[in-house]
């Protein structure tokens, strides 16, 4: 479940307005925000499966798809985008073989330097294959993925994709700027980052609060039916 943007906002503006910085203004709240979603997922994102917290703040980003290897090319396959929002991280990748009921296993492929893949490749035991004895390797360069033995030609790639953009949007009324949904989009993360997307967005407008505050403010809001 995303975040609503309106609610970290209105929690973001009632915490600044009580420390009478004076600065708060939607532009640089649509400027701060996209920030802070940046430094919390890196974070996040270097730290995956570290606890099952970060794993599940982690899970609106995971995509799972199947790829056929880039036109013309020899079992190279090109990094993959959701929605135009682009690939960050490669987190697993695996080959299908049948298994004879009708289905398919799924074998892990390793993910190798370019000096374990030329190791690799010239063993005369440990040769990738397309078995679950010797699975298949693969190797990652700037722009895609190169698989061995080079007779493959889909893939199932797990990776971690880019957040999208938050925004509020808003209209002048009476000279002061009311949100709207249409043209608005939610955070991603779920309810469990609150609170520390709250305090990092404070933290780009200079003002340095603990959790109780932030809680304190959260549940006035939810008084208010703003989330």
């Amino acid at each position: 479940m995303s975040l609503n943007v309106n609610y970290i906002y209105s929690a973001s503006q009632n915490i600044i307005n009580s420390n009478q910085t004076g600065n708060f203004k939607p532009i640089l709240f649509n400027a701060y925000a996209p920030m802070a979603v940046v430094d919390i997922f890196s974070k996040y994102a270097h730290e995956y499966q570290a606890t099952q917290q970060i794993s599940d703040a982690l899970y609106p980003f995971i995509h799972r798809v199947q790829l056929s290897q880039i036109p013309n090319t020899t079992a190279q396959f090109a990094y993959p985008s959701a929605n135009g929002l682009q690939y960050v991280n490669l987190m697993a990748l695996r080959y299908r073989i049948p298994n004879g009921n009708g289905g398919f296993t799924e074998l892990p492929v390793q993910i190798l330097t370019d000096d374990e893949l030329g190791r690799r490749l010239q063993s005369p035991v440990v040769a990738p294959s397309t078995t679950i004895n010797a699975p298949p390797v693969a190797t990652q360069y700037d722009t895609y993925v190169q698989l061995y033995p080079e007779t493959i030609s889909t893939i199932v790639m797990v990776y971690l994709r880019q957040p999208v953009t938050p925004y509020w949007n808003y209209t002048i009324v009476n000279g002061l700027p009311v949100y709207t949904a249409t043209g608005s989009t939610d955070f991603e993360f779920n309810w469990k980052q609150q609170n520390e997307l709250i305090i990092r967005i404070c933290q780009y407008f200079g003002v340095y609060v603990r959790d109780q505050e932030v809680i304190q403010v959260t549940e006035a809001l939810k008084q208010q039916q703003i989330v």
